[in-house]
């Protein structure tokens, strides 16, 4: 709570507004035995009441900076082989308060801002140019015809796999690859889906940057990255006595972030590079409060309190200005009338999504919800 009033968001139950430091005269903190007043409280009350301005002209300003110029690389963050990303961060404010009118009307105001780019980096499994052209031999998993054996249970799939020259059946050996020879779970060119040959291209999948990983299966693709996040924080308190038993005050707290995180994948998705966020966030976060307190008699005193909370928070994906879906054959998601439709459906294999965890192509962004058109 903050001067009396509310400072939870409905929805989410976080807090709305991080006060300033330099806005804070003082907090209590509850954690059993709340007042009445506090019934929604859970674990613990926290109780902020901000600064007002006195007869005294006071202020404050403080600046902390840092960067990658005095800052060393992390060997478990940022991979060797990849450009050092920028580090910079900037955190400034400042704070004023005095008379309006001496021992009757006072102001308040704090100011507190950060320019944040912060380093991220992501490792990787990417399709080899060989298994985007069907060659899956080097992962050692038989590969079944999806179109033989029992369509229901699968039981008597025929493998995609080579037979020895002289086989008693060429012709297989033939249509699978054209060296049958070396030739182990290959899937033929004229199998290939198109969507997916789309999907796993340069556009969208860059071709791995790690020569000689440990194992077939393990990374093979190092990106690294920086995340934006910028914020504004004003607080601006008005206190105005108007006998030796009237007050009243007003306060109006303001908040604005933007964060912007890029993907392993840039447009496609993929896994994170920092926060478990991929994308544009702009989010404005506003508190006011209004009181008044009056002394009725030297033991009765009237307290009245008002407040407004408002949250406001814009996401977007990177993909969404583009209709994506479209471009790689997807039919029935981008309307191009809708652009709410835009952009690359979240793409789920074996409960692996690819813009969540650590997948083998482009995984679109949870946030998309592609919608089932009707037919036209």
């Amino acid at each position: 709570m903050i001067d009396g009033m509310d400072n939870t968001d409905p929805v989410l139950g976080i807090i709305s507004i991080n006060p300033p430091i330099d806005s804070v005269q003082g907090f209590n903190a509850t954690t059993s035995n709340f007042d009445p007043e506090f019934s929604q409280a859970g674990g613990i009350v926290i109780q902020v009441e901000t600064k007002s301005g006195t007869n005294q002209l006071h202020g404050s300003a403080f600046e902390f900076f840092r960067n990658n110029i005095f800052e060393a690389r992390d060997p478990f963050n940022q991979p060797a082989n990849q450009p050092f990303p920028a580090v910079h961060w900037n955190q400034f404010g400042g704070s004023l308060g005095g008379p309006i009118r001496r021992d009757k009307m006072f102001f308040f105001g704090d100011y507190q801002g950060s320019r944040q780019h912060n380093p991220g980096s992501a490792s990787i499994r990417l399709p080899t140019e060989a298994e985007r052209a069907g060659d899956l031999s080097d992962l050692g998993i038989p590969i079944y015809d999806p179109t033989t054996g029992d369509p229901s249970t699968g039981a008597g799939r025929t493998q995609f796999i080579s037979f020895p020259t002289g086989s008693a059946n060429p012709a297989l050996v033939n249509a699978l690859c054209t060296n049958p020879a070396g030739c182990v779970n290959v899937i033929p060119t004229s199998r290939l889906n198109t969507v997916v040959q789309n999907l796993l291209g340069p556009k969208f999948v860059p071709l791995p940057n790690v020569t000689n990983p440990s194992s077939p299966t393990s990374p093979n693709y190092l990106i690294s990255g920086t995340q934006e996040f910028n914020t504004n924080q004003y607080v601006a308190r008005f206190d105005h006595y108007l006998t030796n038993n009237l007050r009243y005050f007003g306060r109006y707290s303001y908040g604005g972030y933007h964060l912007n995180t890029p993907g392993a994948l840039g447009t496609a998705g993929g896994t994170q590079l920092s926060t478990g966020f991929e994308g544009t966030s702009d989010a404005r976060n506003q508190n006011g409060v209004g009181g008044l307190t009056y002394n009725v008699t030297p033991t009765l005193l009237a307290d009245f309190r008002f407040g407004v909370t408002k949250y406001r928070v814009f996401v977007s994906a990177p993909d969404e200005s583009q209709q994506l879906a479209t471009q790689v054959g997807i039919p029935g998601i981008n309307d191009p009338n809708r652009p709410d439709t835009w952009g690359l459906p979240d793409v789920n294999i074996n409960g692996t999504t690819g813009a969540k965890n650590n997948t083998s192509g482009p995984g679109g962004f949870p946030d998309r919800l592609p919608m089932q058109l009707p037919a036209q």
